[in-house]
């Protein structure tokens, strides 16, 4: 499941329950005056723990995930809820992985996940996704992400914590920062918690 706000809105989309082992395709919208939530749309796809990000210029994607068949390796984006458009088949089928948008809209990533230490990023002009290279911090699924511009008015991704899959109880403490604009990478020291 992840939520998120569309439209000043928030939904949850999605989700997994695990005693029944089923996947959700819903997307639930919340109407703060009735104090209600309803089922606005569907999913193109059930789906649970995939990576998703939204950003008011471009609303809200989705990438990977779990499915009853396994890993998922499609991506898409919506700017309403109801109509979806695909962004082309992530290069991995990825689970647990995280999504960002970039401040001004402009760029869709995707990184970690379950057995994968890549960041991509969606190249809108052919609806395809490429690979920035691999994180320093290695392999690691349920991270954290985001993307900010730095104090040069360079796009950064930042990825941090996470577990990785040969240390699944373990949770990490990196900080990895990719330069959109440089193609250069960076690590933080550690944070001070485990996340």
């Amino acid at each position: 499941m992840f939520c998120i706000l569309i439209d000043s809105a928030p939904h949850y989309c999605g989700g997994y329950y695990g005693p029944d082992g089923i996947y959700y395709a819903q997307c639930n919208k919340y109407l703060p005056l009735a104090n209600i939530w309803i089922t606005e749309t569907s999913l193109p796809a059930s789906r649970g723990s995939a990576g998703f990000a939204s950003h008011e210029a471009r609303g809200m994607v989705f990438a990977g995930g779990n499915s009853v068949g396994g890993r998922l390796d499609s991506a898409y984006s919506t700017a309403d809820s109801i109509f979806y458009s695909a962004m082309g088949e992530l290069p991995l089928e990825i689970a647990s992985g995280c999504a960002a948008i970039s401040p001004d809209g402009g760029h869709v990533f995707f990184a970690g996940g379950t057995q994968n230490a890549e960041l991509f990023v969606h190249l809108d002009q052919i609806n395809a996704w490429a690979s920035l290279g691999n994180m320093p911090g290695g392999e690691r699924y349920s991270l954290g992400c985001g993307s900010v511009v730095n104090s040069e008015g360079q796009i950064e991704v930042i990825m941090a914590g996470g577990r990785n899959s040969n240390e699944p109880d373990v949770t990490g403490t990196e900080v990895d920062i990719y330069n959109f604009d440089t193609g250069e990478w960076r690590s933080l020291r550690e944070c001070i918690k485990h996340f």
